[in-house]
């Protein structure tokens, strides 16, 4: 996708407004390498730092189409009251993030109910279908680490070894703004290709307390490139759950890595990279003590993941004495279980992500290496449900369920920058010539896109030129007995007249208007300067000597600007 940065101006939803903040509010970090960091904050703010928890600047705090505005900074890793208390270093960096009210999954799991990040190594599993936005298309463009996947539908647990091989989608993008295939989805805000790399995400209201976890100091295997180190830094173990409750207070250790089953081999040998967590019961941590033991209120659910280069990676889960792996979903060790270490809640390999268990790696570093889940969310309700059906509108559209014209991720009925529309009829020549109008591309307010229109089958050889209106259709006769409607609310901006090529007599007249070029070359056309959400009316108009008033008009089209 395309590096855009919007000099429009942003909303800016400041950190402690959380209250106020919208259901589907998207909070998220990025890492210590990322291209965002330090970059000012939304509205000339802060610079972002590793350890900061950010939300889009959006007005919903959600992701949407076309997002080019640098995020907000919704809690600041550093600082007094409404902070998470850490030391002021740019490289600091947090890792997993989650305020204790994610949705316990249960043996059958809703399809989209598990969202996930994944790092800039990771490639996925080749997909059944290259038609939607995947891991392993994202990653061909250099853009997996920028995005957030969501299940496509995973068995029921618990499962089977070996495990069955499933598929993501992606439903949130780094800058929301298509790819080389033309695809979207609603953007965070951040600079893509190979930029940022979203290391925590959390979808729901932001909690007055925050549970997350520190980067570590080890090298990554595939990388060749060690962490922050931001936990052996202040003290902290990198596989312990830290807690805030933002009063200005250090954060306190809610879960050691010794209950998880981490850091067996050594303090500091596992960093954990992902966090869920539903805290059902008082403010201290109550284990499980069966699998999936919070499903009947049993403890506390603990999803997290650890990164590549854990020293537990390999050895076996304590529930089906599978070797762990940096992409699979884990949960606490189980008391009497296969082994000391953690168990698989959700295998890599149903999200589909390559795993040693189904040697599907890839080169990398010196070796083999494989998917590393990197951000984790569990939700119970879908984020977008345009008609309200109780599905995930992303899996409906990928599944041809739900229409989404301009492949911008958003169901067209609910889309704040609908696709082109074409309206009303066309005229018929005296050649008998219906004029078709159409569009490619899309408009933006900040130039980032073109839309070109189009206008054919019309009589050749005679003067032609669009016009546009801003105050919406209408439906009039253009004349007495003409067959052609004035489709375009008045006034209207007559464009540049030109020749519709062709042949005289016959339908093969065409012309076309690049018109985001046409704007930018006529600053006082009606309209301008466009802003994102505004609509433009447009339609054909051409020569036809015989005819009533002797012209005819084409069909019209509706278009929308983004940003």
């Amino acid at each position: 996708m395309k590096t855009l940065r919007s000099s429009l101006t942003p909303v800016c939803l400041l950190a402690v407004a959380a209250p106020a903040l919208a259901q589907r509010t998207m909070t998220f970090s990025i890492d210590h390498a990322s291209t965002t960091l330090l970059d000012p904050a939304c509205g000339g703010g802060a610079p972002i730092r590793a350890s900061d928890v950010l939300v889009p600047a959006t007005t919903s705090g959600s992701a949407e189409p076309f997002n080019s505005l640098t995020p907000c900074i919704a809690i600041p890793g550093s600082g007094g009251v409404g902070s998470l208390a850490l030391l002021a270093n740019a490289a600091f960096e947090i890792d997993a993030l989650s305020y204790g009210s994610d949705a316990p999954i249960s043996p059958v799991i809703r399809p989209g109910a598990v969202w996930f990040s994944v790092d800039r190594a990771s490639r996925g599993v080749v997909q059944p279908s290259a038609s939607q936005p995947s891991v392993r298309g994202e990653w061909s463009l250099g853009e997996a680490a920028g995005s957030v996947f969501c299940d496509y539908g995973i068995p029921g647990l618990p499962f089977v070894a070996p495990f069955p091989i499933g598929k993501q989608l992606e439903v949130v993008d780094g800058n929301g703004l298509a790819n080389a295939a033309g695809l979207a989805s609603p953007g965070l805000g951040l600079i893509e290709p190979v930029g940022d790399n979203v290391d925590a995400f959390d979808v729901g209201p932001i909690g007055g307390l925050v549970y997350f976890s520190v980067d570590s100091n080890f090298v990554d295997p595939c990388a060749g490139l060690s962490g922050s180190g931001t936990g052996q830094a202040l003290g902290l173990a990198p596989a312990a759950i830290l807690r805030s409750n933002l009063s200005g207070v250090a954060p306190q250790v809610w879960v050691t890595a010794a209950q998880l089953g981490l850091d067996v081999m050594g303090v500091g040998t596992d960093d954990i990279d992902a966090l869920a967590i539903a805290n059902q019961g008082p403010g201290a941590y109550n284990p499980i003590d069966a699998p999936f033991g919070w499903v009947n209120g049993g403890g506390d659910m603990v999803l997290f993941s650890v990164r590549r280069g854990s020293a537990v990676i390999g050895n076996p889960d304590s529930l089906y004495g599978q070797p762990i792996q940096p992409g699979d979903v884990l949960m606490q060790r189980l008391p009497g279980g296969l082994s000391p270490f953690p168990a698989i809640a959700i295998p890599a390999e149903a999200l589909g992500l390559t795993s040693s268990r189904s040697a599907n790696g890839f080169a990398c570093g010196a070796g083999v290496s494989y998917d590393d889940l990197d951000a984790l969310d569990t939700l119970d309700l879908p984020v977008w449900d345009c008609d309200l059906d109780g599905g995930e509108d992303r899996l409906q559209i990928a599944g041809n369920n739900l229409p989404d014209l301009n492949h911008n991720g958003v169901v067209d009925d609910c889309d704040p920058y609908p696709p082109a529309k074409i309206y009303c009829s066309a005229g018929t020549t005296t050649h008998g010539c219906t004029a078709s109008i159409g569009s490619t591309g899309t408009a933006s307010a900040s130039g980032a896109t073109t839309l070109l229109l189009q206008a054919s089958q019309m009589e050749g050889q005679k003067t032609a030129l669009f016009f546009c209106g801003i105050n919406g259709a209408t439906n009039v006769p253009w004349g007495l007995a003409s067959t052609s409607f004035l489709c375009v609310k008045l006034p209207v901006q007559r464009t540049t007249a030109t020749s519709s090529g062709g042949t005289s007599g016959a339908c093969d007249g065409a012309i076309t208007l690049d018109f985001s070029a046409y704007v930018a070359a006529h600053p006082g056309a009606l309209g301008a300067p466009f802003a994102a959400g505004d609509d433009v009316w447009t339609q054909a108009w051409f020569r036809d000597p015989p005819a009533p008033k002797t012209t005819n008009l084409s069909n019209a089209l509706r278009f929308t600007f983004t940003p």
